[in-house]
């Protein structure tokens, strides 16, 4: 059995020899949440020191969803660049704080399934390294009340650690609930203070899965994603300057195919699906 445990800059007692001697293979740090870094900046050593002991590493970042996922994106790569580990690096989906309602996370700037597929998606364009996906079956039915199967279907194409406390763990016997997209989860955070981790497959599969040799695509993603900046909408045409063919609201978040002379091709992501040119200044990232 591998047990991974995750650490925030808290966990004042964390020691990296003595997590080594009580049985765990590895760690998983908290990089930051929203647009501020965590353990990179008040413990600097601590990913460095959990090598030196042996301990494979990997980082999340708590996407925060009072802020845009491109900001929080664009803060996670200043503060990693793109050294995530051997275990790799996770978008951390729930609420800001445990305190909030979930109709006051409904009021947030950036709530819901199409943000977080934007911050791996951002991502990947950036580091061209897809991130894993942590979250629990609460989180996850809070957010699918809004559901969209293209999203749910991208999601599952990440690893899954999943968060779920039995009330009697059985080891060998107990499992996480299955939701979403994925067929399986890859970690399973069963029990917290500390937070234990279990890998699902065997000591080989573990070995082969996290060797630390990332594969980037052979290709980038094609489309850059942008989001409408009109107040009273956005004309969508045939062709540069055009006829109307439809219009986005304010805010609307789309693809962007390629970008000539001002006027942007791209294709509609959040409404019915629209493709078509568009006057590039009313698009910002």
């Amino acid at each position: 059995m591998i047990k991974i445990i995750d650490i925030y800059s808290g966990n004042e007692w964390w020691n990296p020899q003595k997590a080594l001697s009580d049985g765990y293979t590895g760690v998983i740090f908290k990089a930051g949440q929203g647009v501020l870094p965590d353990v990179p900046r008040i413990h600097p050593s601590w990913a460095k020191d959990a090598h030196d002991a042996g301990l494979f590493v990997g980082w999340y970042w708590m996407m925060d969803s009072r802020y845009k996922p491109s900001r929080q994106v664009d803060m996670l790569v200043k503060t990693l660049g793109t050294s995530f580990g051997e275990l790799g690096i996770y978008a951390d989906c729930e609420k800001p704080n445990l305190a909030m309602k979930d109709a006051d996370y409904w009021k947030t700037l950036y709530p819901g399934m199409k943000h977080i597929v934007d911050f791996i998606y951002l991502l990947e364009i950036q580091t061209r390294i897809r991130a894993g996906v942590y979250t629990s079956p609460g989180f996850w039915n809070l957010i699918n009340q809004r559901p969209n199967q293209t999203y749910i279907n991208y999601l599952a194409k990440s690893r899954l650690w999943t968060a779920q406390y039995p009330w009697i763990y059985i080891p060998g016997i107990s499992k996480p609930t299955r939701y979403g997209g994925w067929d399986k989860h890859t970690f399973w955070q069963y029990k917290e203070r500390p937070d234990i981790n279990l890998y699902n497959g065997t000591d080989e599969e573990f070995n082969t899965e996290f060797s630390g040799m990332f594969v980037p695509p052979t290709e980038p993603p094609a489309y850059t994603v942008m989001y409408v900046n009109a107040s009273i909408g956005l004309n969508v045409r045939d062709e540069p300057n055009g006829d109307k063919i439809g219009a986005l609201r304010n805010h609307a978040r789309v693809e962007v195919k390629t970008t000539m002379s001002g006027w942007s091709e791209i294709i509609s992501a959040d409404e019915s699906p629209m493709s078509g040119w568009v006057s590039s200044q009313y698009l910002i990232i």
